[in-house]
């Protein structure tokens, strides 16, 4: 199936060398699995594309939980990215806490993730929230010395969403969901550890994957 969307990939390559545009051609396929094959192929060749009847495997949620996670660790002060982790799994940071941490960090001129990483000196927050704080903090901290010092770009991240409790969440989900965020967050790390073995001597960074 790889080998297959592999192929697909190239050929519409090939075709677009010939002066037809990408909205001129599509790939039909009959189930979902096929889908973030071919997703995964059309994304490492550079070819641009839209999905009809279905969610594109970057926007499903949990992908997208992780995604923010490699994101923060790679630039803390992407707020947006910041506030979907933050509780996620959760953690004691929901909407009033999150609001009166925002606020401290807006009296002293600090952002977001500057300002979890002194909680503990915000007076009145829950300790639940300080507690959650503390812990995402640490982890995105571990995870972006992982990252700087070449440790690894798959064990870092993969250490990163162990760390966080994503992992964890994901694991005690039941039924049929359970088992496909678990399937689409264990092709995420596939692709990355694909990307990191693809670099060769190439010095790549998990700021280059998102990127791509």
């Amino acid at each position: 199936a790889a080998a297959e969307a592999r192929f697909v990939a190239y050929e519409i390559k090939e075709i677009a060398k010939n002066d037809v545009q990408w909205r001129n051609m599509a790939v039909l396929y009959r189930s979902n699995m096929q889908a973030r094959l071919i997703e995964e192929e059309l994304r490492a060749a550079g070819v641009p594309y839209r999905m009809f009847g279905g969610t594109q495997f970057y926007d499903r949620r949990e992908i997208k939980d992780a995604i923010a996670y490699l994101r923060v660790a790679v630039h803390p002060t992407d707020e947006l990215s910041i506030r979907r982790i933050v509780n996620q799994p959760p953690r004691g940071l929901g909407e009033q806490s999150l609001d009166r941490i925002v606020a401290f960090g807006a009296r002293r001129g600090k952002k977001l993730f500057e300002t979890l990483e002194i909680a503990d000196d915000i007076e009145g927050l829950p300790e639940l929230a300080k507690k959650g704080a503390r812990e995402v903090v640490h982890a995105i901290g571990r995870a972006r010395e992982g990252f700087r010092s070449g440790e690894g770009l798959v064990a870092t991240a993969d250490r990163l969403l162990n760390d966080v409790g994503m992992t964890r969440a994901l694991t005690e989900l039941d039924g049929k969901d359970g088992d496909r965020r678990r399937e689409n967050l264990a092709f995420l790390m596939r692709s990355l550890e694909r990307y990191e073995k693809n670099g060769g001597a190439e010095k790549l960074s998990v700021d280059q994957f998102l990127t791509r």
